[in-house]
């Protein structure tokens, strides 16, 4: 194209050079300037030199450029015409536009190749729409490159730890925490993993069972060991002597009969003479004490004594302990003590007969074998568990004659107010002919609530019994004739009904008891209950009960002395103690974990009670089972509190298998914190297995 141009140029120049030469040379003719050039050799010289370099373009350099344009524009005839060669070169300068233009659109085809994998950001190059936001977004992106160089390189070196931790920050299913957070992660997993290593592979669950299986194990070997090992001393100890002996003595008894015939002292020598050879026979002799001083008067001689219900066998009871090379006195000295009906001349007695016996002035018809005993033994041992009367019962007994040691651990929960108390403001101490004196005001409200309780589906099954504080009056009879009348007796017998004095409870229990005090503030004079058997006398009767107490009174607190036990009763019940069972059960959860655990029982449809108590312990859960038996569900949170709390543990949960019936299961944090299903599952199972039903079901 550069040389067509040229071509071009050279052809002007010569049509220029011709154009100038005839205008030279009209000027010479007519004698006009010239310019400047005067000279006519000068300038005839360098026309010469253009038109030999005109004449060497076209000898020359111009057959070779048409061959070369001849095949590019073959159909315009390349001879000498500026006209026509400027159109070839206007032409050829086009053909350069068309080849920028196939490069351009073959540069972007190759763009839209290589977009090709984003869809998006290919659409934008197509349609030019956006296009500005996705180069900026792409820039932003290329801008993070060192970063997920940087993130690549730390998730490889992760895969090879922890592949399951990296898979899940690769998907986006963890979320973005610091680096501190997962340095803490990291450290927490390493302690997990040494944990499951050294005592994870054992399940919880599977242990419990192990040791509950283990402890059944050991009670069911303890009772057939003791039992074979008594059968093996019998069969040892058993010859033909023996043999005889116990037949004698069997027989002997046989015809002693109930001791009021005439040859009633003849068998009892010959029983006792057979006593001698027969009792080392059996390891274990059971009877009553009268029975065993009748019987081992010969003078048989055993390791052990243990005599049950002491303070109330009266002195007469001593020489039962003389076989023995050891005695275990059991008893209570706060409880009602003998009544022997002679009082006169005892201190004659004693100063006559007793001189050289130590403390002789004690052996006197009030004392008891259990008092005698504690005056010589250095040694005593309180049982402070009580598995009767629910603890709102007991703890007046507690509190005011065991100095609060008692530790109620009564298991279930009866729906009854624990006691009850109703004053009898018209009541009044008067004397009835024929049976004494009453209080006919609380003897009718005390019928009219047994009337009640029989007729009340909660109390059905329920056992009765009615006591009158005041032994002397008429009042026990005049409330039996009262209830007979109003339910009859063969409800009487359904209810196991009783009637009569504190004296008449002693050794004995019902679930519900109701209680007279007889006495009134409009009494001209109230006897003072002060005496050690009057406090006796009230111990019992405030602890006969199971279930539920009732007092019916007709006299306050502060119309009696302050050590009087009845005020001291009434003050108790005035201010007993109850527990208070919120509406929301979460609010007497002690922790979160607690209230997650509560949460998920409740989905399933459960009601556990929370912080269940059972005497002075507490359990986080129970749900009660048909069978009686309570699923114990305690939550074990993450803080290690020593060895001596889990043994603690371990004794409280032995002690609340044996006297609550439960069966443990125990909620690790540690898991429930990861797996919260894994956690409960043996909770699941193990209400399976005792059969506890959702609620409503």
């Amino acid at each position: 194209m550069d040389l067509v141009a040229a071509r071009v140029r050279r052809a002007q120049a010569h049509r220029r050079l011709g154009d100038v030469w005839t205008e030279w040379v009209e000027r010479l003719r007519i004698d006009e300037p010239t310019g400047g050039w005067t000279d006519p050799e000068v300038w005839a010289g360098l026309l010469l030199t253009e038109a030999a370099q005109s004449l060497e373009f076209d000898l020359r350099r111009w057959p070779p450029l048409v061959e070369r344009m001849a095949m590019v524009v073959p159909q315009i005839d390349l001879e000498l015409d500026a006209a026509r060669l400027a159109a070839v070169a206007e032409m050829i300068d086009g053909a350069g536009e068309v080849f920028a233009l196939d490069q351009a659109r073959a540069a972007e085809r190759a763009v839209t190749e290589r977009l090709a994998p984003w869809p998006e950001l290919a659409e934008a190059w197509l349609k030019l729409d956006r296009w500005d936001e996705a180069v900026a977004e792409i820039t932003r992106v290329a801008l993070l490159q060192p970063d997920v160089l940087r993130f690549h390189a730390s998730h490889d070196r992760l895969v090879n730890a922890a592949p399951e931790w990296a898979a899940r920050i690769a998907t986006g299913e963890h979320p973005v925490i610091s680096g501190q957070a997962c340095l803490e992660a990291w450290e927490w997993r390493r302690a997990q993993t040494w944990f499951d290593n050294v005592v994870g592979d054992v399940d919880p669950a599977l242990l419990a069972r192990r040791v509950e299986r283990a402890r059944a194990k050991i009670r069911r070997l303890t009772g057939e060991l003791v039992v074979a090992s008594a059968w093996l001393e019998v069969a040892r100890a058993l010859d033909d002597r023996r043999r005889a002996a116990l037949a004698d003595w069997t027989t002997a008894l046989r015809k002693i009969g109930k001791g009021t015939g005439r040859s009633a002292a003849l068998w009892q020598a010959h029983a006792q003479r057979s006593m001698e050879s027969a009792v080392s026979a059996v390891p274990v002799w059971v009877m009553s004490v009268d029975r065993a001083i009748e019987q081992f008067a010969g003078g048989a001689k055993f390791d052990v004594v243990i005599v049950d219900e002491a303070s109330q066998a009266d002195l007469f009871a001593l020489p039962v302990l003389s076989p023995g090379e050891r005695a275990v006195v059991v008893g209570d000295d706060q409880q009602i003590g003998p009544q022997l009906g002679f009082v006169g001349s005892v201190q004659g007695l004693i100063r006559r007969h007793l001189t050289d016996v130590p403390s002789a002035e004690h052996f006197d018809p009030d004392s008891s074998l259990y008092d005698h005993a504690v005056r010589r033994s250095p040694e005593r041992i309180l049982l402070t568990e009580h598995f009767r009367c629910v603890p709102q019962i007991i703890e007046f007994s507690s509190r005011h004659y065991y100095d609060g040691k008692i530790m109620p651990l009564r298991a279930d929960r009866p729906a009854l107010p624990p006691i009850r108390a109703e004053f009898c403001s018209e009541g009044a101490r008067e004397n009835l002919p024929g049976v004494g004196d009453i209080n006919a005001a609380e003897a009718d409200a005390l019928v009219d609530r047994v009337t009640k309780i029989v007729s009340d589906p909660r109390y059905d099954g329920k056992t009765l019994g009615v006591i009158s504080l005041l032994s002397t009056s008429g009042q026990a009879g005049h409330m039996l004739t009262r209830l007979r009348e109003a339910i009859g007796e063969d409800e009487i017998q359904a209810r196991r009904l009783r009637v009569g004095d504190a004296y008449t409870f002693q050794g004995d229990e019902r679930d519900v008891v109701l209680v007279s005090m007889v006495v009134s503030e409009n009494d001209p004079r109230i006897a003072a209950f002060t005496k050690r058997d009057y406090h006796r006398r009230i111990n019992v009767a405030a602890s006969r009960a199971r279930d539920q107490l009732w007092i019916y009174h007709s006299v306050r607190p502060g119309s009696l002395l302050p050590d009087d036990a009845r005020a001291l009763l009434l003050s108790y019940v005035g201010n007993v103690p109850a527990e208070t069972i919120g509406s929301d059960p979460a609010a007497r959860c002690e922790s979160d974990f607690e209230r997650d655990v509560l949460r998920l029982l409740a989905v399933r449809g459960y009601r556990p009670i929370p912080q269940f108590r059972i005497g002075g312990y507490r359990i986080d859960f129970v749900l009660n089972a048909p069978d009686g038996r309570r699923l114990a569900i305690e939550c074990d949170g993450d803080a290690y509190q020593g060895p001596e709390r889990w043994e603690s543990d371990m004794r409280r949960q032995a002690v609340l298998e044996r006297v609550g019936n439960c069966v443990f299961v125990r909620i690790r944090g540690s898991v429930f914190a990861r797996e919260p299903e894994a956690a409960m599952r043996p909770v699941w199972q193990r209400i399976t297995e005792l059969e506890i039903t959702p609620v409503g079901e």
